[in-house]
């Protein structure tokens, strides 16, 4: 038993130190980020956690809240520019070096985050709404056909999940890798963009909003153009409004499942909503409207 947890947990490890490797500003040694096959699940081990240490020794700030308050509108401003910089970064460095086999079919992972989603919706479904399965048989039919190249998809790329200098508007990591996978380079990009199309009325989360409305944030436009100038993309992006269905289907099932595990414990909802389709229908129904869905 001891064994098996060792290797859930040196995966996890594993898939945190190789991607943060690209993301810390200082030189971690190579021997702490990989191991042989042959070493031993605990060698390997302590040799992720050595480097995980290093990380967890970064001094900065971390922000909960996308909004930035209490900070000047400059700093915020800055502070988001630094976030699309460090997304480019990221995404600028080449997957075909990287051995990274604890992640997803690199070849085929549109197909696999569709079913993956589709999947995790029928089996968390409390009621049926209908344009839900209308929503997810278009993104079906009408997956990007590009010749981009698959990237390191992080899933949960937003504000909260950065460390920040203590004094300046620099990243000095990315954190909460688990969901990692390989992505195409606008997904991530449309994620971080979502709280530009989030509707006001649904942004009812106690302590917690997910739109952008502090001044200084930049608009989306100032960011896909930032994010354009940097990679060398034009606008307006292909396939944009695609993305953005997407990342809505994902939020709608992440939803479904807190729902769904509350409810089975026996949990009162946190905020005012009495069920799962009083939040779920209006994001789908959003969410269709921007691929121009009826």
């Amino acid at each position: 038993m001891w064994l098996d947890r060792g290797k859930d947990l040196l995966g996890l490890l594993s898939r945190t130190s190789r991607f943060m490797r690209g993301q810390v500003p200082y030189e971690i040694p190579s021997q702490f980020l990989t191991a042989s096959s042959e070493d031993s699940i605990i060698r390997k081990s302590i040799s992720l956690l050595h480097a995980l240490s290093t990380l967890l020794c970064l001094q900065g700030r971390q922000f909960p809240d996308a909004n930035l308050p209490g900070l000047p509108p400059e700093e915020r401003k800055a502070i988001f520019e630094a976030a699309i910089k460090t997304l480019v970064q990221l995404q600028s460095i080449d997957t075909d070096k990287l051995n990274l086999d604890c992640i997803d079919d690199k070849e085929n992972f549109f197909q696999q985050r569709l079913d993956t989603l589709y999947e995790g919706y029928k089996r968390t479904e409390m009621k049926a709404i209908p344009k839900v399965h209308q929503l997810m048989e278009w993104m079906r039919e009408n997956i990007p056909k590009d010749d981009k190249k698959p990237v390191i998809h992080h899933t949960d790329f937003r504000i909260p999940n950065m460390l920040f200098h203590p004094e300046q508007s620099q990243v000095l990591a990315v954190i909460d890798w688990e969901a990692a996978s390989w992505g195409h380079p606008f997904e991530d990009l449309a994620y971080f963009c979502l709280a530009y199309h989030y509707p006001a009325e649904l942004d009812i989360m106690p302590g917690f909003k997910v739109a952008y409305y502090s001044e200084g944030i930049p608009s989306e436009e100032a960011m896909l153009s930032l994010y354009c100038e940097l990679t060398g993309y034009t606008l307006p992006l292909p396939n944009w409004t695609y993305f953005l269905a997407l990342i809505f289907f994902r939020v709608v099932v992440n939803i479904q499942t807190v729902f769904a595990q509350l409810s089975a414990g026996g949990v009162d909802l946190p905020f005012s909503f009495k069920g799962v389709d009083d939040l779920l229908e209006p994001l789908v129904h959003h969410a269709c409207k921007v691929v121009g869905l009826k």
